[in-house]
């Protein structure tokens, strides 16, 4: 007995709705947060500033990103595997721009800008990207699964590399995001199945050498002063404590309900009350409970990214959606426990969140990838699972 069976398969949603909704949410409430730190500020000052100024620029980098994470979603994210190396290099070319004349841009003693023409941008924020995108291909192209050990000279060659982003990235100055970006490399170590004893190891080599950087060379005193504010706030309220103490003081105004969007005043004493500690503002603004909302929406991007990496059928998906993730969870992490003082100041942005338009446009490059590989699963499963076409009988020949 033959029976004929069509083998089209069903045709299901290959798209993340959830995920893609959720950051939605969360770039139109970054949007908004924007408008509300800055225009009263603008409005205030004497700078000859459209009060609209940087939530126009924030939109701007908002629409890029959205137009370049939808490209990446339809776009099959393993054909990009083979430019790791050349992204890599680039990396490195964009980290070295802050220091060339006419491109670079200092300020407040940091070099961490660079423009071209009229488009200014932070090199560290691509790097950032175009460091896991290296990690995970380099490491995929050594076939490594969850059930084989990282090899000690593939472990130093890519610590190596990673080394060379984080020292340019230390040196801008910049410790905060340098820290962020070696956490993450840490996790997607773990992921590929290094050995602890090549964890310790890292960790207590990178351990001194960031204990040296706050003591010798010349950010120390910055850095130290930091180290005391945090232990001393109270007694540093009037100087390198400032902002600590003002978005604390932020913080516990907005008890359960916060103030109210827009009503909030810590705002007008915090200089980085748009980027660094936006976290405080929006405290103020909603209280306890939009914290926990907020919070709770950027815990759901991360660990979809993880489940997502968890689900992906090959290494350099897997290793690729776990350090984007990773660093989306690291990155809250740092700013929350900044704007509440369980840290000392990093300086990291609070993503989908503060502002800057190179930090949204990356994030948003990382959310395309993970759609991305998170369809490319959901077509893979498709393709397995034949049936019969919708209203076609079996023909049974006897």
């Amino acid at each position: 007995m033959t029976t004929c069976t069509d083998r089209t398969t069903v045709t299901r949603h290959t798209v993340d709705i959830l995920l893609l909704s959720v950051v939605t949410i969360l770039v139109v409430f970054g949007l908004w947060m924007v408008l509300d730190t800055t225009y009263p500020t603008i409005v205030e000052s004497s700078h000859h500033l459209s009060p609209l100024f940087y939530v126009k620029k924030q939109l701007k980098g908002a629409i890029f990103g959205v137009l370049l994470m939808l490209s990446l979603l339809y776009t099959d994210y393993r054909k990009l595997n083979r430019l790791f190396v050349p992204g890599m290099l680039i990396g490195i070319g964009l980290l070295l721009t802050v220091y060339i004349p006419h491109i670079g841009i200092s300020a407040n003693g940091a070099a961490r800008w660079a423009h071209f023409g009229t488009f200014t941008f932070q090199p560290s924020e691509v790097a950032k990207l175009l460091l896991i995108f290296y990690v995970a291909g380099r490491l995929s192209c050594l076939s490594y699964s969850l059930n084989k050990r990282l090899k000690n000279e593939d472990f130093i060659a890519v610590t190596s590399i990673a080394g060379i982003y984080l020292l340019l990235i230390e040196r801008q100055p910049d410790l905060g995001t340098a820290a962020a970006l070696f956490l993450t490399f840490i996790v997607i170590q773990i992921m590929a199945n290094a050995r602890i004893r090549q964890i310790i190891v890292l960790l207590g080599g990178v351990s001194v050498l960031v204990l040296l950087s706050c003591t010798v060379g010349k950010n120390h005193v910055n850095r130290v002063n930091r180290l005391f504010a945090f232990v001393h706030p109270r007694e540093t309220r009037e100087g390198s404590g400032y902002q600590v103490y003002r978005a604390r003081l932020s913080i516990g105004s907005g008890e359960w309900d916060g103030v109210g969007l827009g009503r909030g005043v810590g705002k007008y004493y915090l200089p980085q009350n748009s980027s660094d500690f936006v976290f405080a503002t929006i405290a103020e603004e909603t209280g306890f409970g939009g914290c926990m909302v907020l919070l709770s929406l950027l815990l759901f991007v991360t660990l979809r990214g993880f489940a997502i990496a968890y689900h992906s059928p090959d290494t350099f998906g897997r290793l690729l959606a776990c350090g984007i993730s990773g660093l989306i969870g690291i990155q809250t992490l740092f700013n929350v426990g900044v704007a509440t003082g369980s840290m000392p100041t990093t300086g990291v942005p609070l993503p989908f969140i503060s502002e800057g338009s190179s930090s949204l446009i990356i994030t948003l490059v990382g959310i395309g990838f993970l759609l991305s590989i998170s369809r490319q699963n959901a077509l893979d499963q498709e393709e397995s699972i034949p049936i019969r076409r919708l209203g076609e009988k079996s023909m049974v020949k006897k």
